[in-house]
């Protein structure tokens, strides 16, 4: 799980990066990040253990009209889980 530190120094990094990612639009849950850009819901998976949950997500961003790309080190897995 990431900490507060850990989240803080996401935020840094991806603001130095100009992704334009808020305080508001960024949220880590044991290892599963999301956020929002526009109109394209974003997800991180850590950890394998949490693709179910991770497709969970991107389906309920779907129904709310969102495009979804999901992304992290958990995702190298069989083509077409996530979709």
């Amino acid at each position: 799980m990431v900490g507060e530190e850990g989240e803080t120094q996401t935020h840094r990094r991806l603001s130095e990066a100009g992704a334009g990612v808020t305080d508001s639009l960024l949220k880590w849950v044991g290892g599963l990040a999301e956020w929002i850009e526009g109109d394209t819901a974003y997800l991180s998976i850590a950890f394998t253990w949490l693709l179910n949950d991770a497709r969970d997500r991107a389906n309920w961003y779907k129904a709310l009209g969102y495009k979804v790309r999901a992304g992290g080190p958990a995702t190298f897995r069989p083509k077409g889980y996530l979709e």
